[in-house]
């Protein structure tokens, strides 16, 4: 009920709270709830209190992830909100309907079938984030082909929102190919356009890696088509994907700022 709650209040107040964040707020939640419940007498309403003031008020700030003081406000605003709603509908819905009276008689008196229901809802849930994740990571899948002087060859590339890799020396965006996608018959060595710039990850342990000048980047799927000149490529020596559905790590600047920065045509579709 708990990560029901936050997850509507985060739906609500625009939050961007991540499944652990949400899971971390609940679990504190339902945890502080079994303190209050074996507590006797006037420590009892101590507890009452607390689960009204601090632990809701932290309960926000980890979904919320601010300590601003308007912001946690209106979060607690919001929570208290649906929570009473939310209890509201469930009493009336156990109270006259049929079907509530099944699961207040039946379900909730049987620890055992009880547990089977729990144990479904956690599957279906785990699922549903499984196909979400899937279908998110689809729509940041493209072809790319790359031109490296006449020769050129198409990879799968996925835009990597977390790769903000720069090349120091101008500033320009740098994406990342698997050196096993490279054709071997492409000799990138050769090409007078190489040069060494320092990561702290993708495959490089000695904190460098060889950045080549792709000559042209055709970069395309079902909703955006567009082709870019003198496109910075480095080389990863590992493997970028354990599923090897992907050979190129996009820098996300290619695809939102590309037609500007490089003033190269572009279409929506393909």
């Amino acid at each position: 009920m708990d990560y029901i709650v936050l997850s509507c209040t985060c739906r609500i107040c625009g939050y961007a709270a991540s499944y652990p964040r949400r899971l971390l707020s609940a679990t504190l939640g339902a945890l502080w709830a079994i303190v209050v419940e074996v507590s006797r007498g006037a420590l009892r309403n101590v507890f009452h209190v607390c689960t009204y003031v601090i632990v809701s008020t932290v309960m926000v700030m980890i979904i919320s992830g601010t300590t601003r003081i308007k912001k946690i406000s209106k979060g607690l605003a919001v929570l208290y909100v649906v929570t009473f709603g939310i209890c509201g509908a469930v009493y009336m819905f156990n109270m006259y309907t049929s079907c509530g009276m099944l699961i207040t008689v039946k379900i909730m008196s049987d620890p055992e079938l009880l547990m089977y229901v729990v144990l479904t809802l956690v599957i279906l849930k785990l699922l549903y984030l499984k196909m979400s994740k899937l279908k998110s990571i689809k729509s940041y899948m493209y072809k790319v082909e790359i031109c490296v002087k006449d020769v050129c060859f198409t990879v799968d590339g996925l835009m990597d929102t977390g790769n903000h890799l720069t090349d120091p020396y101008n500033g320009m965006p740098v994406s990342v190919i698997d050196k096993r996608a490279v054709p071997s018959d492409i000799n990138i060595g050769a090409t007078e356009k190489i040069h060494y710039i320092p990561i702290s990850s993708v495959g490089c342990s000695s904190g460098v890696i060889m950045v080549f000048t792709a000559s042209a980047c055709h970069i395309y799927n079902s909703s955006m088509d567009i082709t870019l000149n003198n496109v910075l490529i480095g080389i990863s020596e590992t493997a970028l994907s354990k599923g090897e559905n992907y050979d190129l790590l996009i820098n996300p600047e290619l695809i939102e700022n590309g037609e500007d920065r490089y003033g190269i045509k572009s279409s929506s579709g393909r």
